[in-house]
């Protein structure tokens, strides 16, 4: 008899050999590179309202959202998640790329003032919080298994006895990506931080790496901005108005002139590209990426990476910013220092995004 997947038999109490599937229809998968922290307090919705590109007062206990952080010229230092829980003061659970996150929270404390809003850090928390990733095949079997339904619709949030589940974006192709979930669980969920825990051990016996669900996000056009491409793109050529999370209704945050003015006034130029190399290679972010028609210039640079080599999927997966015309021209490159004096150029492949301009 086939065993279900140690996680979840944890999680629900269940035997580890209770299972009659053939094969596992759920994958479960550590997000190390995702740190969460807390926004709480009586002024917390209005305190995020006047920082964020997102309408937080919009929010609900049922729909997570997106948002940038931006400079006081309007380049984004940081791109995060939120969940809302009313308990009954709004309580904010953010998360954000590890490498921004210390100082993305130092910076927002700095606008405080006499607001009542309190953080908490993830290793300073009375509520500990633990990111994972988990996708399905057959979301039927899994919430057969969790005995609770799970959320259908890309950012749709579901509070359970497990915790916070938010359904993920995916790629454009149902068969390329089955429906997938992040996970939140806090100290009231004690087995589900006792399963966190075991992904350690677990990593390593699975072929179903860290890689693969920042593979699922990169593929969907989720733009997570790290400490290397802080401060270099603007809202609009990371698409972050395309997957709404920016709102040209609400009131006054940093950097919100100029996202306004490339929105109503300018005509845009840049914008966000997917694209992969057929072989799997360490791509530095803030590369350049150059045109066939002007080597000698660069187009755009590299948002985010990530490497595949299972099985036959030996490959490297971008998003990467660019002018329009440059990706729609196609026959863009990548050089790679083979020499100081003759770089190697390697050739993206452009694939087409979950969403329109």
């Amino acid at each position: 008899m086939e065993t279900i997947h140690p996680i979840l038999a944890r999680l629900t109490n269940s035997s580890v050999t209770g299972s009659t599937h053939e094969h596992p229809t759920w994958f479960v998968y550590r997000c190390p590179e995702l740190q969460t922290f807390t926004v709480s307090g009586a002024d917390a919705t209005a305190f995020l309202q006047g920082q964020l590109t997102q309408d937080i007062t919009q929010q609900t206990d049922q729909k997570a959202q997106f948002a940038g952080y931006c400079t006081a010229q309007g380049r984004v230092l940081a791109t995060m998640l939120l969940t809302r829980n009313d308990q009954p003061e709004p309580v904010y659970k953010c998360f954000t790329h590890i490498s921004v996150a210390p100082a993305l929270i130092k910076r927002l404390r700095m606008f405080v003032m006499r607001s009542k809003v309190v953080f908490t850090e993830t290793e300073q928390a009375v509520e500990p919080l633990g990111i994972v990733g988990v996708s399905s095949v057959d979301v039927e079997a899994l919430e057969h298994v969790l005995k609770h339904t799970l959320p259908r619709q890309p950012w749709q949030q579901a509070e359970h006895v497990t915790g916070t589940w938010v359904c993920a974006p995916t790629a454009p192709s149902a068969q390329a990506q089955p429906l997938r979930w992040w996970w939140l669980a806090s100290s009231g969920h004690q087995q589900a931080i006792e399963a966190i825990e075991d992904l350690t051990s677990l990593a390593t016996e699975s072929p179903h790496h860290v890689s693969t669900w920042q593979q699922f996000d990169v593929q969907a056009g989720l733009p997570w901005v790290e400490q290397s491409t802080q401060d270099l793109f603007i809202a609009q050529t990371l698409n972050l108005d395309l997957i709404g999370a920016v709102s040209f209704t609400k009131g006054c945050y940093p950097g919100q002139e100029v996202v306004a003015r490339a929105h109503y006034r300018g005509t845009l130029k840049r914008r966000m590209f997917l694209g992969h190399i057929d072989q799997a290679i360490q791509v530095s972010l803030a590369s350049d990426v150059f045109s066939a028609s002007q080597t000698n210039e660069p187009c755009g640079r590299i948002v985010s990476s990530v490497t595949s080599q299972m099985l036959e999927h030996n490959r490297t997966d971008l998003l990467f910013e660019s002018t329009i015309t440059a990706a729609h021209d196609g026959d863009l490159t990548l050089n790679l220092p083979a020499s100081k004096q003759q770089p190697t150029p390697i050739k993206i492949v452009l694939d087409p995004l979950p969403y329109a301009f």
